[in-house]
Protein backbone atom coordinates (compact mmCIF):
# COMPACT_ATOMS: atom_id res chain seq x y z
CA UNK A 1 0.00 0.00 0.00
CA UNK A 2 1.18 3.12 -0.59
CA UNK A 3 1.70 5.91 1.91
CA UNK A 4 1.20 9.78 0.14
CA UNK A 5 3.69 11.88 2.51
CA UNK A 6 2.13 14.12 5.03
CA UNK A 7 2.39 18.34 4.07
CA UNK A 8 5.27 19.88 5.48
CA UNK A 9 4.70 23.20 7.45
CA UNK A 10 6.55 24.94 4.94
CA UNK A 11 4.22 23.54 1.91
CA UNK A 12 0.95 24.34 3.88
CA UNK A 13 2.27 27.70 4.75
CA UNK A 14 2.97 28.19 1.18
CA UNK A 15 -0.50 27.01 -0.06
CA UNK A 16 -2.08 29.09 2.60
CA UNK A 17 -0.22 32.08 1.66
CA UNK A 18 -1.39 31.26 -1.78
CA UNK A 19 -5.09 30.88 -1.59
CA UNK A 20 -5.42 33.74 0.85
CA UNK A 21 -7.09 37.26 -0.76
CA UNK A 22 -5.02 40.04 -0.93
CA UNK A 23 -7.42 42.42 1.51
CA UNK A 24 -6.57 39.17 4.10
CA UNK A 25 -2.94 39.68 3.77
CA UNK A 26 -3.04 43.37 4.36
CA UNK A 27 -4.71 42.98 7.62
CA UNK A 28 -2.70 40.06 8.83
CA UNK A 29 -4.92 37.20 8.48
CA UNK A 30 -3.41 33.87 6.16
CA UNK A 31 -6.96 32.32 5.90
CA UNK A 32 -6.61 30.48 2.51
CA UNK A 33 -10.20 30.96 2.05
CA UNK A 34 -9.62 30.91 -1.61
CA UNK A 35 -8.02 27.04 -1.83
CA UNK A 36 -10.72 25.54 -3.81
CA UNK A 37 -10.02 22.07 -2.39
CA UNK A 38 -9.84 22.78 1.04
CA UNK A 39 -13.69 24.37 0.85
CA UNK A 40 -15.02 21.23 -1.26
CA UNK A 41 -13.31 19.07 1.27
CA UNK A 42 -14.87 20.92 4.04
CA UNK A 43 -18.40 20.25 2.96
CA UNK A 44 -17.97 16.75 3.69
CA UNK A 45 -19.43 15.06 1.02
CA UNK A 46 -19.25 12.22 -0.93
CA UNK A 47 -16.10 12.00 -3.27
CA UNK A 48 -18.21 11.81 -6.47
CA UNK A 49 -19.90 14.56 -5.37
CA UNK A 50 -16.73 16.80 -4.48
CA UNK A 51 -15.19 15.85 -7.76
CA UNK A 52 -18.50 17.01 -9.91
CA UNK A 53 -18.47 20.11 -7.91
CA UNK A 54 -14.65 20.97 -8.38
CA UNK A 55 -14.93 19.95 -12.13
CA UNK A 56 -18.23 22.56 -12.54
CA UNK A 57 -16.16 25.45 -10.47
CA UNK A 58 -13.39 25.25 -12.58
CA UNK A 59 -14.90 25.01 -15.86
CA UNK A 60 -16.47 28.39 -15.10
CA UNK A 61 -13.34 30.17 -15.48
CA UNK A 62 -14.40 33.14 -12.97
CA UNK A 63 -12.34 34.85 -10.73
CA UNK A 64 -11.23 32.37 -7.66
CA UNK A 65 -12.91 34.12 -5.18
CA UNK A 66 -16.40 33.37 -7.63
CA UNK A 67 -15.39 30.01 -7.88
CA UNK A 68 -15.22 29.75 -4.23
CA UNK A 69 -18.45 30.74 -3.72
CA UNK A 70 -19.92 28.41 -6.58
CA UNK A 71 -18.15 25.36 -5.05
CA UNK A 72 -20.13 26.65 -1.29
CA UNK A 73 -23.62 26.96 -3.34
CA UNK A 74 -22.94 23.52 -5.11
CA UNK A 75 -22.17 22.31 -1.95
CA UNK A 76 -25.09 23.29 -0.10
CA UNK A 77 -27.45 22.61 -2.67
CA UNK A 78 -26.01 18.83 -2.55
CA UNK A 79 -26.18 18.53 1.32
CA UNK A 80 -30.26 19.62 0.98
CA UNK A 81 -30.55 16.49 -1.19
CA UNK A 82 -28.95 14.19 0.93
CA UNK A 83 -30.43 15.44 3.94
CA UNK A 84 -33.79 15.06 1.93
CA UNK A 85 -32.93 10.97 1.83
CA UNK A 86 -31.67 10.86 -1.99
CA UNK A 87 -28.16 9.43 -2.61
CA UNK A 88 -24.93 10.78 -4.79
CA UNK A 89 -26.07 9.02 -7.86
CA UNK A 90 -29.38 10.28 -7.98
CA UNK A 91 -28.10 13.71 -7.19
CA UNK A 92 -25.52 13.99 -9.79
CA UNK A 93 -27.67 12.06 -12.31
CA UNK A 94 -30.12 14.83 -11.89
CA UNK A 95 -27.31 17.58 -12.21
CA UNK A 96 -27.51 17.40 -15.83
CA UNK A 97 -24.57 18.26 -17.76
CA UNK A 98 -21.22 19.54 -16.12
CA UNK A 99 -20.49 21.92 -18.97
CA UNK A 100 -23.73 23.34 -19.63
CA UNK A 101 -23.99 24.38 -15.87
CA UNK A 102 -20.47 25.75 -15.83
CA UNK A 103 -21.45 27.85 -18.99
CA UNK A 104 -25.08 29.04 -17.29
CA UNK A 105 -23.82 29.47 -13.76
CA UNK A 106 -20.66 32.07 -15.53
CA UNK A 107 -23.34 34.16 -17.43
CA UNK A 108 -24.90 34.47 -13.91
CA UNK A 109 -21.95 35.46 -12.38
CA UNK A 110 -21.05 37.80 -15.05
CA UNK A 111 -24.35 39.70 -14.72
CA UNK A 112 -23.52 40.07 -11.25
CA UNK A 113 -19.81 41.29 -11.69
CA UNK A 114 -19.92 45.18 -11.02
CA UNK A 115 -20.72 48.00 -13.60
CA UNK A 116 -17.32 49.20 -14.00
CA UNK A 117 -16.08 45.76 -14.78
CA UNK A 118 -18.88 45.33 -17.26
CA UNK A 119 -18.42 48.68 -19.20
CA UNK A 120 -14.34 48.37 -19.03
CA UNK A 121 -14.92 44.61 -20.48
CA UNK A 122 -17.21 46.27 -23.73
CA UNK A 123 -14.45 48.86 -23.91
CA UNK A 124 -11.70 46.03 -24.21
CA UNK A 125 -13.93 43.81 -26.75
CA UNK A 126 -14.23 47.28 -28.79
CA UNK A 127 -10.96 47.73 -29.02
CA UNK A 128 -10.19 44.09 -29.89
CA UNK A 129 -12.77 44.48 -32.49
CA UNK A 130 -11.01 47.86 -33.92
CA UNK A 131 -7.87 46.67 -33.95
CA UNK A 132 -8.96 43.32 -35.85
CA UNK A 133 -10.44 45.28 -38.48
CA UNK A 134 -7.65 47.62 -39.03
CA UNK A 135 -5.65 44.60 -39.50
CA UNK A 136 -7.82 43.07 -42.23
CA UNK A 137 -8.14 46.28 -44.30
CA UNK A 138 -4.49 46.54 -44.13
CA UNK A 139 -3.98 43.02 -44.94
CA UNK A 140 -6.34 43.14 -48.33
CA UNK A 141 -4.94 46.67 -49.41
CA UNK A 142 -1.44 44.92 -48.95
CA UNK A 143 -3.08 41.62 -51.23
CA UNK A 144 -4.91 44.18 -53.20
CA UNK A 145 -1.82 46.64 -54.20
CA UNK A 146 0.61 43.51 -54.86
CA UNK A 147 -1.83 42.04 -56.71
CA UNK A 148 -1.77 45.33 -59.46
CA UNK A 149 1.73 45.54 -58.75
CA UNK A 150 2.42 41.83 -60.27
CA UNK A 151 -0.18 42.75 -63.09
CA UNK A 152 1.37 45.95 -64.15
CA UNK A 153 4.60 43.81 -64.20
CA UNK A 154 3.34 41.15 -65.73
CA UNK A 155 2.01 43.51 -68.51
CA UNK A 156 5.14 45.50 -69.11
CA UNK A 157 7.47 42.52 -69.63
CA UNK A 158 5.00 41.40 -72.18
CA UNK A 159 5.10 45.31 -73.79
CA UNK A 160 9.02 44.94 -73.57
CA UNK A 161 8.60 41.59 -75.69
CA UNK A 162 6.01 42.79 -78.21
CA UNK A 163 8.44 45.70 -79.06
CA UNK A 164 11.29 43.89 -79.02
CA UNK A 165 10.18 41.15 -81.39
CA UNK A 166 8.70 44.56 -83.35
CA UNK A 167 12.45 45.73 -83.48
CA UNK A 168 14.08 42.88 -84.78
CA UNK A 169 11.35 42.59 -87.66
CA UNK A 170 11.87 46.35 -88.97
CA UNK A 171 15.56 45.27 -88.57
CA UNK A 172 15.30 42.60 -90.56
CA UNK A 173 12.93 43.52 -93.13
CA UNK A 174 15.75 46.92 -93.14
CA UNK A 175 18.61 44.30 -94.24
CA UNK A 176 16.57 43.19 -96.73
CA UNK A 177 16.07 46.44 -98.23
CA UNK A 178 19.25 47.54 -98.09
CA UNK A 179 20.36 44.37 -99.92
CA UNK A 180 17.80 45.20 -102.76
CA UNK A 181 18.53 48.65 -103.07
CA UNK A 182 22.67 47.02 -102.95
CA UNK A 183 21.87 44.90 -105.76
CA UNK A 184 19.66 47.62 -107.94
CA UNK A 185 22.26 50.24 -107.56
CA UNK A 186 24.93 47.51 -108.69
CA UNK A 187 22.69 46.32 -111.88
CA UNK A 188 22.14 50.46 -112.50
CA UNK A 189 26.30 51.03 -112.33
CA UNK A 190 26.71 48.11 -114.90
CA UNK A 191 24.64 49.00 -118.07
CA UNK A 192 23.87 47.62 -120.71
CA UNK A 193 27.82 47.47 -121.31
CA UNK A 194 28.61 45.02 -118.62
CA UNK A 195 30.66 47.07 -117.07
CA UNK A 196 30.34 48.94 -114.12
CA UNK A 197 30.31 53.17 -113.47
CA UNK A 198 34.03 54.69 -112.85
CA UNK A 199 35.58 52.05 -114.89
CA UNK A 200 37.88 52.81 -117.73
CA UNK A 201 36.87 52.27 -121.23
CA UNK A 202 38.83 50.05 -123.09
CA UNK A 203 38.77 50.25 -126.94
CA UNK A 204 39.68 48.21 -129.54
CA UNK A 205 42.49 48.19 -132.29
CA UNK A 206 41.32 48.41 -135.38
Amino acid sequence: MNVQPLPTAAATFGSRLLHTPLFDLVRGRLTGSLDLRRVIAAAGLPQPVNDLIRRVARRTRLWRIERVDVARELAEHFRDGLAAGRTAEELIESFGDPRQAARLIRRAKLRSRPLFWRVWRRVWRAGVQALGTVAALMIASYLFFAVRLFRLASDGCAQLSARTHCADAKCARGRSCVALLSRGAAAHNTGATGRRRGQPVTRRAN
